[in-house]
């Protein structure tokens, strides 16, 4: 299984260094890691060589190679169990890389995991706290006191599976089409 004595804090996707932010995401990982010794990132999704060997690097470089692993491609199965396993989300993007809609962030909502995503396109888009959004721009101690504050306060984590469930109510398929209906006036 996945987890252990601390909180697991998971990012899916194809790794990327640029699009994605990773580097920021493990200084910040880094430094939640000095407050909460037992947590560990899990690094899930399609990874180049060179991209997997950059992430171990910097890990070496931050001193936390034995909290993170990079689990490659999952099978359903395996994608679902570490998400339900999983105590946060950090989902970040660039707006190099388009904006596009993240299936992992409303994944997410789905498991009722917590997520931070770069304020930037769709992530932007999505209500506080349904996902908590930092800025394109964002710092490693920014992201480390978000990170830490989603993991360590139930309450905040209350406010946003709630929302969560309130988003996903009101933008169901049943609930778009009454909107249509209502437009259309039928």
């Amino acid at each position: 299984g996945w987890g252990g004595e601390g909180p697991l804090v998971v990012s899916y996707g194809a790794l990327s260094l640029a699009t994605k932010r990773t580097e920021l995401m493990l200084e910040a990982f880094a430094a939640l890691r000095r407050r909460r010794s037992g947590a560990q990132l899990l690094l899930v999704g399609g990874a180049a060589a060179r991209e997997r060997a950059a992430v171990k690097a910097i890990a070496g470089r931050l001193g936390i190679t034995d909290a993170v692993a990079l689990h490659g491609r999952a099978d359903e199965h395996d994608y679902w169990g570490i998400l339900k396993a999983a105590d946060l989300a950090v989902q970040l993007r660039t707006g190099a890389g388009g904006g596009e809609a993240s299936g992992a962030v409303c994944d997410c909502g789905a498991a009722r995991v917590p997520a931070i995503g770069a304020d930037v396109g769709w992530f932007g888009e999505r209500p506080e706290p349904v996902v908590t959004a930092v800025p394109e721009d964002c710092e490693a101690e920014r992201l480390a006191a978000e990170m830490e504050g989603l993991i360590g306060d139930e309450a905040r984590r209350a406010e946003a599976r709630a929302a969560q469930d309130e988003y996903a109510r009101e933008n169901s398929f049943a609930r778009v089409a009454e909107r249509y209906a209502e437009l259309l006036s039928l």
